[in-house]
């Protein structure tokens, strides 16, 4: 899944980044200044494909992988969470490539 979504151009990958997990508005995330895709693949694992907060709220920062139900719906809670972020990536990145959002379009 990770090879598929840097499969992106850079560019327009972190655009997307930005916008589905609101970044933006984050100094250290200027579009301007590309990333490399060794960060991006470190942004999609850590807030794509999970959610600190979720493993937060099963774990109560106590340890880093809950045990017996609590690791059943937290696996839930997080596969939900990617899809959702997952599925909000792609239509966001299929809209803004139809709509021109980047001028200086690589593709």
């Amino acid at each position: 899944l990770i090879k598929l979504l840097l499969s992106y151009t850079s560019r327009w990958l972190q655009l997307g980044l930005g916008i589905v997990l609101g970044m933006n508005d984050n100094p250290n995330f200027k579009t301007k200044n590309q990333m490399t895709k060794e960060t991006l693949k470190k942004i999609i694992t850590q807030r794509v494909l999970s959610e600190p907060s979720i493993v937060h709220k099963y774990t109560g920062g106590r340890c880093k992988t809950p045990s017996g139900k609590f690791e059943s719906k937290m696996r839930t809670t997080v596969h939900q969470h990617a899809l959702t972020q997952i599925m909000t990536l792609v239509f966001f990145l299929d809209q803004a490539k139809v709509n021109h959002v980047l001028t200086e379009d690589p593709c």
